[in-house]
């Protein structure tokens, strides 16, 4: 497959890549404006724009190309599993903690 025949089947699936780009940079400069930018990790902030990207692909291209959808959602699985592992990380269900011998713990909330 040559570079041609690459970018002709990009456009059919993410769009045209200046409307695509457009508003992929839009679309992150909204995340990186908020008062939490500054604060987030790396990996936080690569899950956010990486999922940004591939929304503006959705948005721009075929919305029906699963493997869109598919990325997004494990950009931002991969943020929560760090997450998980950091001490006071919480969610709606648990929290995670070290214990007194060092090994991570959930604490069920109200615990």
């Amino acid at each position: 497959m040559n570079i041609d025949e690459i970018l002709a089947e990009r456009g059919e699936t993410h769009g045209d890549f200046k409307d695509h780009a457009k508003l992929s940079q839009n679309l992150k400069e909204v995340a990186r404006s908020s008062k939490n930018w500054a604060n987030l990790q790396a990996f936080q902030k690569e899950a956010i724009e990486m999922s940004l990207h591939k929304l503006a692909r959705i948005l721009s291209g075929n919305a029906k190309y699963i493997d869109s959808w598919r990325d997004m959602a494990a950009y931002i699985e991969l943020a929560r599993g760090e997450l998980s592992t950091q001490d006071g990380a919480l969610d709606s269900i648990v929290s995670y903690a070290k214990n007194k011998n060092g090994a991570w713990q959930t604490c069920e909330k109200g615990s």
